[in-house]
C-alpha cells in the first residue's frame, strides 16, 4: 500500500505541475492504497475528505446518470456507491475503507472488463456501449483544490514539499488555458477564456471585486452591446434567449458576486445551443471582437500574485507585440512596400501600435489616407470598378474625413472596411487592396513614424533597415563634402530630395536653407547677371526663379511644391543650357559666390545620431582644409608621435592662412590690428614646411629626444624656436632648424599662439568704440552678436 501510495502521489504531483488538476484528483480519490494510508495518518481528515468528494448532491446526480447508461447487470456497484456515500457520517472508518476498496476494484477492474466484453459482442453497434471513468466522471462538479489541499496537509516528508509546491502552482490551473492563448498570440481567444467560470472564481481570490470589474469592462462595452443587438437581428427568434440573458446580466452587475457568477453560469449553459455546426455564430468570440484584449488582460495581470504574475505578464507583453512580428519579418527582408501594405491591411497591427503611443494609429492613417495621391487613387479605382464593389472604397473616403473622432470608433470603422475589402480578393477583380491605393505614399516615412515609437528591442530592426533609406538623399551630398567639393554639395542642397528630407528633420529647415541660398544677395545678383546674358527665349526658368526667391515666407509644403515646379523648368531646359554656346550649369553657376559652410552646417546640425557626429566631423575637416582619409580616420593611432605626424600630413598651412585672412576681414579695426602680427608667423611656417619635410630622415634618430621635448611643450615649457614680443605686437625673427622635431614643436606653438591671438582680438573687439555706421562693426556684430557689443 505504501509503495502504491507513493506512486499515486508522484502521479498527482506530475499532473498538478502540468496544470492537470482534475487528473491529480482522479489519481488521489481513485487509490484505495492511499485511502488506507490516510486512515493511519489522520482518520478524521480522511472522513472529511471522503464526504467533501462524494456527498455533494451534484455527485449523487452524476452517479445516478452514469448508472442509467449502464446495462442492468452492471448497475449494482453504482447503487452500492450511493449507499456508501450516504453512510460516511455514521459508519465505522474501517468499514468505510473496506467498502471503498471493494468499490474501487469494481469500478476500476470489473466494470471496464465487462464493458470491453460487451463491445466485442456489439461489433457494429460499439457506440451504444458507454464508458465510465472512476472517480473522474462523478467528481466534475467538485472543487479539486479543496480535496488536494486537505491531502497536502497530511503528506509526510520528503513528498510534502514537492506536493505542496505543485499544489501551489495547480491553484492557477484555470489560468493555464488563458496563458496558453496569450503565449500563442490569440488574445481574443484569451478573452473568451476570461468569461469562463473557473477563471472568474479563481481571480476572485486575488481581488473579490475583480470578476465584477472584468465583466463590466467586457459586457458593458458599447461594441459588445452593439454586437449582441446585431447578432439578434441575424439569428432566428428561437436562438435569442442566451443573448437576452447576457444583456440582462450586463445591466445587473452590481449584485452579490455569487449571484452574478450563477447568472453567468446559466448564460453559458444556455449558449451551448450555438455550438451546432449549422449555426453561423461563435459565442462569445463574435461578441467581443471590438474589445482591446491587452487592456482587459492587464487588469488580471495586475492582480495575479507571484510567481505566476511574472509568467502571465511576460506572456502578455510578448503577445502585445505579436501583431508586429510579420511586419518585422518584412523589414528584415528589406521589403518596405510589403511591410507598408501589411500595416494598411491590418487593424490589429495598428491597434497594437496604440500601446506605444495612443495617437500613433491616427497619425499613420492621416498621413496615408489624407495624401492627395491616395485620394486620387480611390477616385480612379471607383471609376473602373463596377458599382457593386464601390462600398468599401466609399467608406474609406468617408473615414479619411473623420479621423479626428473617437479613436476606438475610428479603428472599429477601419476594421470593418478591411473586412469588407475582402471582396477585392476575388480572382475576377483587377484591383489589389490596399497596394494599388498606397503607391504614391513613401513607405519609409510611415515605417519611420512607427519605428520612432516602438520600444527596444524591436526598434533596432526599424533603425537598421530604415536609416540608410531615410538618409539616402544625403549620400551624394556627403560624398561631395568628403571630396572637399563644398560648392557641389551646396548645389545638391537645392535639390528636391534633400529639401524634402530637410523638412522631415525640421519643418522650417527648408525655408532657412532657401533663404541662405536662393534668397541670398549673391544668388540674386548671379540670376540677374545670367538673365542679361541669355537670349530672351531661354530666360523663362530664371525669371520664374527670380519671382520665387522674393516670396519664401509661405507655407513650407506649398513652398516645396512651388520649388519642384521651378526646378522642373531648369530640367526641361538642361540640354539647351549645356550647349557650349551658353555653357550654363544650374544651380552651380548661381551658387559659386555663396559661402557653403553655413548652409551645409544647417543640415548637419539636424541630422540625428549617429550620422550627425560623422557628418559634422567631415564638414569641419573639409571647411578647415583638411584632406579627409576615411580609412585613416577609422584606424586609431594611439601613439602621440604618430598623431602629430598624421596631423602634419593632413593640415595645409596655406589654406589655414586663407581662413585666418577671412576672419581678419570680419573683425572691427582694433581686432584686425591685434591679429595682423600673427600672419607673419603663418607665412613663415608655410615657407619652411617643405624644408622641414626634407629633413624628416635626418630627424628620425632624434625620436626619443623629440618625445621628451613635445611632452615639455605640452606641459607649458616655452618653445625655443618661436618667440613673440607681446608688448610691441611684432614677431621677432624666427629661426627654424631643419629637423622635424623643431618643426613639430613650432607648428604646435604657432597654432596655440594664433588661437590665443584670435581670442585676444575678440576680447579687444567687445568695446571697440565703433559707431553703428561702421561697416566692419556691423559685419562683426552680425557674425557673432554674443561676443561683440558695438
Amino acid at each position: 500500500d505504501i509503495k502504491e501510495t507513493v506512486e499515486t502521489l508522484g502521479a498527482a504531483i506530475k499532473a498538478m505541475a502540468e496544470g492537470k488538476i482534475n487528473e491529480a484528483v482522479d489519481a488521489v480519490m481513485g487509490s484505495a492504497a492511499l485511502i488506507k494510508c490516510l486512515e493511519v495518518l489522520n482518520p478524521d481528515m480522511l472522513r472529511k475528505m471522503l464526504k467533501t468528494a462524494f456527498q455533494p448532491v451534484a455527485v449523487s446526480n452524476a452517479i445516478k446518470a452514469a448508472m442509467k447508461k449502464m446495462p442492468a447487470e452492471l448497475q449494482h456497484p453504482f447503487e452500492d456507491f450511493l449507499t456508501f456515500a450516504n453512510e460516511l457520517d455514521e459508519a465505522d472508518l474501517d468499514a468505510i475503507v473496506g467498502d471503498f476498496t471493494a468499490l474501487t476494484k469494481q469500478f476500476k477492474v470489473k466494470i471496464p472488463k465487462a464493458l470491453e466484453e460487451l463491445k466485442k459482442k456489439a461489433k457494429d453497434n460499439v457506440e451504444e456501449v458507454v464508458g465510465f471513468n472512476f472517480p473522474g466522471d462523478i467528481l466534475k462538479s467538485v472543487d479539486p483544490l479543496e480535496i488536494l489541499a486537505m491531502l497536502g496537509s497530511e503528506i509526510p516528508a520528503p513528498l510534502d514539499t514537492a506536493f505542496n509546491k505543485a499544489l501551489q502552482l495547480a491553484q492557477y490551473a484555470p489560468l493555464l488555458p488563458l496563458i496558453e492563448c496569450v503565449k500563442n498570440g490569440d488574445l481574443e481567444g484569451g478573452l473568451a477564456v476570461v468569461l469562463s467560470m473557473p477563471v472568474l472564481k479563481l481571480v476572485s481570490e486575488f481581488d473579490i471585486e475583480l470578476p465584477r470589474n472584468l465583466l463590466k469592462n467586457m459586457l458593458c462595452a458599447r461594441g459588445v452591446q452593439n454586437a449582441i443587438q446585431q447578432a439578434q437581428t441575424k439569428l432566428p427568434n428561437n436562438l435569442h434567449k442566451p443573448l437576452q440573458m447576457l444583456q440582462q446580466l450586463s445591466q445587473n452587475l452590481d449584485g452579490t458576486l455569487d449571484e452574478i457568477l450563477q447568472e453567468l453560469h446559466e448564460v453559458m449553459q444556455a449558449a451551448k445551443i450555438y455550438a451546432s455546426p449549422s449555426i453561423n455564430f461563435k459565442f462569445p468570440a463574435d461578441l467581443i471582437k471590438s474589445l482591446k484584449p491587452v487592456d482587459i488582460l492587464q487588469i488580471i495581470g495586475e492582480k495575479i500574485p507571484a510567481p505566476m504574475n511574472v509568467v502571465f505578464n511576460k506572456a502578455l507583453e510578448l503577445a502585445a507585440l505579436a501583431p508586429l512580428l510579420p511586419l518585422i519579418e518584412k523589414l528584415k527582408d528589406s521589403d518596405l512596400e510589403g511591410a507598408f501594405e501589411m500595416v494598411m491591411a491590418s487593424a490589429p497591427m495598428l491597434m497594437c501600435m496604440s500601446k506605444f503611443d495612443e495617437e500613433l494609429p491616427r497619425s499613420v492613417l492621416k498621413k496615408v489616407m489624407q495624401n492627395a495621391g491616395f485620394q486620387s487613387a480611390i477616385t480612379q479605382t471607383l471609376a473602373k470598378l463596377p458599382e457593386q464593389l464601390h462600398a468599401p472604397l466609399q467608406q474609406l473616403q468617408e473615414l479619411s474625413q473623420e479621423l479626428d473622432g473617437n479613436m476606438d470608433e475610428v479603428m472599429h470603422k477601419f476594421k470593418g472596411i478591411i473586412e469588407a475589402a475582402k471582396v477585392y480578393k476575388a480572382p475576377n477583380v483587377a484591383f489589389n487592396f490596399p497596394a494599388d491605393l498606397i503607391k504614391s505614399v513613401d513607405p519609409v516615412d510611415i515605417l519611420a513614424m512607427i519605428g520612432d515609437k516602438i520600444p527596444a528591442p524591436m526598434n533596432k530592426v526599424f533603425e537598421l533597415v530604415l536609416a540608410p533609406m531615410r538618409f539616402a538623399p544625403l549620400m551624394p551630398w556627403i560624398e561631395k563634402i568628403k571630396n572637399q567639393d563644398l560648392q557641389g554639395a551646396l548645389a545638391l542642397t537645392m535639390s528636391s530630395p534633400v529639401l524634402d528630407l530637410a523638412a522631415k528633420l525640421d519643418k522650417e529647415l527648408p525655408r532657412k536653407i532657401l533663404k541662405q541660398t536662393i534668397g541670398a544677395h549673391a544668388f540674386r545678383s548671379a540670376v540677374a547677371q545670367k538673365l542679361e546674358t541669355l537670349p530672351e527665349e531661354l530666360r523663362s526658368p530664371l525669371a520664374i526663379l527670380q519671382d520665387f526667391s522674393e516670396n519664401l515666407d509661405g507655407d513650407v509644403d506649398e513652398l516645396l511644391g512651388s520649388l519642384f515646379d521651378v526646378l522642373q523648368n531648369f530640367t526641361d531646359y538642361a540640354s539647351v543650357y549645356s550647349n557650349p554656346k551658353f555653357n550654363f550649369r544650374f544651380p552651380e553657376d548661381l551658387v559659386k559666390d555663396l559661402d557653403p559652410s553655413a548652409v551645409l552646417t544647417l543640415i548637419a546640425e539636424k541630422v540625428p545620431a549617429p550620422l550627425n557626429a560623422v557628418l559634422s566631423k567631415v564638414l569641419t575637416l573639409s571647411t578647415e582644409g583638411v584632406s579627409i582619409d576615411v580609412d585613416g580616420m577609422e584606424e586609431e593611432d594611439k601613439g602621440f608621435l604618430g598623431m602629430i605626424d598624421k596631423l602634419l600630413k593632413k593640415v595645409d598651412p596655406s589654406k589655414f592662412v586663407v581662413m585666418i585672412e577671412k576672419l581678419m576681414e570680419a573683425l572691427p579695426p582694433p581686432g584686425k590690428a591685434m591679429l595682423e602680427p600673427f600672419m607673419d608667423i603663418l607665412v613663415q611656417a608655410c615657407e619652411v614646411k617643405q624644408q622641414a619635410e626634407d629633413a624628416k630622415k635626418e630627424a628620425e634618430a632624434c625620436a626619443e629626444k623629440m618625445k621628451h621635448e613635445i611632452e615639455a611643450c605640452v606641459e607649458g615649457v616655452a618653445a625655443h624656436d618661436l618667440r613673440l614680443d607681446v608688448k610691441s605686437m611684432a614677431p621677432m625673427k624666427t629661426h627654424f632648424k631643419f629637423e622635424l622635431v623643431h618643426f613639430i614643436l613650432g607648428t604646435m606653438c604657432f597654432f596655440g599662439i594664433v588661437t590665443m591671438g584670435i581670442l585676444v582680438a575678440m576680447t579687444v573687439s567687445k568695446d571697440c568704440g565703433c559707431t553703428s555706421e561702421c561697416p566692419a562693426a556691423a559685419k562683426w556684430a552680425a557674425a557673432c552678436p554674443a561676443v561683440c557689443k558695438c
